[in-house]
């Protein structure tokens, strides 16, 4: 799978950089974590500051578009993402429900 950025924004504001990439070379639909682990490793930040806002695959294509934060620190990313963005694509542990 590879990852390229298309563009990059920094803003200031909200302690952020703002990614817009491609994702080519995969199978089926691209894993969320696997994605969230090779953009973080593109953008140069620890996984654990980085937000797949969202993935969109185009039909009958293998590429696929999405947008992407990079927080400055953790905290900023918690005061600034909704909770439900901050589980999302996170394995479950043995005995959680949805």
């Amino acid at each position: 799978m590879e990852i390229q950025i298309t563009t990059e924004k920094e803003n200031k504001l909200l302690h952020r950089k703002e990614l817009k990439i491609r994702v080519s070379g995969f199978g089926a639909t691209p894993n969320r974590n696997e994605v969230l682990q090779l953009v973080a490793a593109k953008a140069g930040a620890n996984d654990s500051r980085v937000v797949l806002d969202k993935l969109e695959q185009r039909f009958g294509q293998k590429e696929a578009d999405g947008y992407v934060k990079v927080y400055d620190t953790e905290e900023n990313k918690k005061r600034y993402e909704p909770e439900y963005k901050l589980v999302r694509g996170k394995k479950k542990e043995e005995g959680e429900q949805k």
